[in-house]
C-alpha cells in the first residue's frame, strides 16, 4: 500500500493510534474509519486540531494540508499497519477464540504470563476487525515477549482475516457452542469458523493449547502441534462450588488445591488452559497458582455482590448465549446455600431463526431446577411464558422489584449486554 512505510515510520515516533476524535488525539495518528452510520473523514480536522500528527483519510475532499494522508481504505490501512508492526516486532501472539470463555481465559493467561514476562493483551472486548489491529498497535514495548489477542466472529472467514493480521504463533479455542446463530445459522458453521484459527496455526507450523476432553476440538485439530490440558500432566481431581470454585488438581503427579474467586464450574476449563500455558512457558507452578487465586473476575462476569438487604448476587450480565445460559443456570443450581435461590434472566441476541426455540429451552431448563423463583426480562422471554414473572421491559421489572422487596436471597442475574441487567443490582 502506498504511504504505508511513511505512516509506519511516523507511528514508531508517536506510538499512538486514535480512531475517535472525541478522545485524546494528542501526538497520535488518526484513522478516519467509516461504518454504516458514521464517516470518520468528517472528524479528521477535529483530530488534527486536538494534536494528531497525521490524519489517515479515504475521501480526498477532506484533504487540507500535508498532515492529511489519502489512502484507498482507512480501515484496510489500519489493518495493514498492524500486520507490518507484528512482522517487525519480536513478540509472539497467542490468539484466543471460542463460543464462551474467551475474555476470562485471556485474563487468566495474561495474569499468569506477566508474573515472568513483559506481556500485554486485548483491552476489554476489542476482538473484531478494528479491535485486533488496535491491540497489535498498542504493543509498543520493545522488550515485550507475548501479546494475547482475543478474536471474536459472527460470520465465516472473520477469524481467518484476523489471523492474517495478527499472525499468531499459538492458538486456543475455548469451546464450541451456540452463539451468533443469526450469522452462523448452525453450530456446525460455528465449528467451521472457529477452526480457521487451527487452520492458520497448522499452516505456519505453530502450536495450539487444547482441551483433551473436548471431542469437537480434537476432531478438527489433526496434524497440528498440540499442548494438552485436561490430560495426564494436568488432571482435574475435585471441584467444589460454594459459591467460589475450589479446585483440586493433580499437576505433574503433585496434588494442588486452589481456592479461586471464580463462580461457576464452567470456568474450570478456562483455569486449566491458563495453567497449561504457564507451565509450557516454564513459569514456576507456585507463581501460576498464585496468579489464579489472586485474580478477581470483573466487568459483570460472574461477579459476587453482597447487598445491604443480605442478598448475594451472582452478576453475569456481560453477555449471554444458549450455551452460557444453560451452564450458568446449571452451576447456580449446584451451589449449596440456605438462602432461597432466584434467577433473573434476560433475552439473548443474534439467534436468528433459533430465537424462540433457544429461549424456550432455557425456560424449560430453569423450571427443572430447585429454584424459589424465575423472573424473565425482555420481549422474547416474556412472550413465551405467562405463568412466570415476565416483563417485556427492564423498567417494568425495576418497578416490580421496588414494590416486591427481596431479602436474604441468592440471585443469579444473566442476560445479553443489550439488556443491561446490571442496573437491577441497585434494587436488590
Amino acid at each position: 500500500m502506498k504511504n504505508l512505510n511513511l505512516i509506519y515510520n511516523k507511528f514508531l515516533e508517536t506510538k499512538k493510534i486514535c480512531i475517535d476524535s472525541r478522545k485524546d488525539c494528542q501526538n497520535s495518528i488518526f484513522f478516519a474509519i467509516q461504518g454504516d452510520n458514521f464517516n470518520g473523514n468528517k472528524y479528521a480536522s477535529e483530530a488534527i486540531k486536538k494534536g494528531a500528527v497525521l490524519a489517515i483519510i479515504d475521501d480526498k475532499k477532506y484533504i487540507k494540508n500535508k498532515k492529511y494522508v489519502l489512502v484507498k481504505n482507512s480501515l484496510k490501512c489500519l489493518q495493514q499497519l498492524a500486520k507490518l508492526h507484528k512482522k517487525k516486532s519480536n513478540f509472539k501472539v497467542i490468539a484466543i477464540t471460542g463460543t464462551n470463555g474467551k475474555t476470562t481465559t485471556k485474563e487468566i493467561i495474561y495474569n499468569i504470563l506477566k508474573s515472568k514476562f513483559q506481556v500485554s493483551a486485548t483491552k476489554g472486548n476489542l476482538n473484531n476487525h478494528i479491535g485486533v489491529p488496535l491491540t497489535i498497535l498498542s504493543a509498543i514495548n520493545t522488550k515485550q515477549k507475548f501479546l494475547i489477542v482475543e478474536m471474536g466472529a459472527n460470520h465465516k472467514n472473520e477469524i481467518k482475516k484476523l489471523c492474517e493480521i495478527a499472525d499468531p504463533e499459538y492458538g486456543i479455542i475455548t469451546n464450541i457452542g451456540k452463539a451468533h446463530l443469526k450469522g452462523f445459522k448452525s453450530e456446525k458453521n460455528i465449528l467451521i469458523a472457529k477452526k480457521e484459527l487451527y487452520d492458520y496455526i497448522k499452516k505456519i507450523k505453530g502450536r495450539i493449547f487444547i482441551n483433551k476432553s473436548d471431542i469437537k476440538l480434537n476432531k478438527i485439530s489433526k496434524n497440528i502441534n498440540k499442548i494438552y490440558y485436561n490430560s495426564e500432566n494436568i488432571i482435574l481431581n475435585k471441584i467444589t462450588n460454594n459459591p467460589f470454585l475450589t479446585i483440586e488438581l493433580i499437576i505433574n503427579n503433585n496434588i494442588h488445591k486452589i481456592k479461586t474467586k471464580f463462580i461457576g464450574e464452567y470456568n474450570v476449563n478456562n483455569i486449566l488452559a491458563g495453567i497449561c500455558v504457564g507451565d509450557f512457558f516454564n513459569i514456576n507452578m507456585k507463581k501460576i497458582l498464585k496468579s489464579i487465586t489472586e485474580y478477581k473476575p470483573k466487568i459483570n462476569r460472574s461477579q459476587l455482590i453482597k447487598t445491604s438487604k443480605k442478598n448475594t448476587i451472582i452478576l453475569d450480565a456481560y453477555n449471554a448465549n444458549p450455551t452460557s445460559m444453560h451452564a450458568s443456570i446449571h452451576s447456580f443450581n449446584k451451589i449449596k446455600t440456605r438462602k432461597g435461590k432466584i434467577v433473573i434472566i434476560g433475552d439473548m441476541m443474534e439467534l436468528g431463526d433459533a430465537t424462540k426455540k433457544e429461549h424456550f429451552n432455557v425456560i424449560e431448563k430453569a423450571e427443572k431446577m430447585n429454584l424459589e423463583n424465575i423472573i424473565l426480562c425482555g420481549e422474547i422471554f416474556s412472550n413465551l411464558n405467562k405463568k412466570l414473572h415476565s416483563f417485556k421491559r427492564k423498567d417494568d421489572l425495576e418497578s416490580f422489584l421496588k414494590k416486591n422487596e427481596m431479602k436474604n436471597k441468592m440471585i443469579l442475574i444473566k442476560g445479553s449486554r443489550k439488556m443491561k441487567l446490571e442496573d437491577l443490582t441497585k434494587l436488590l
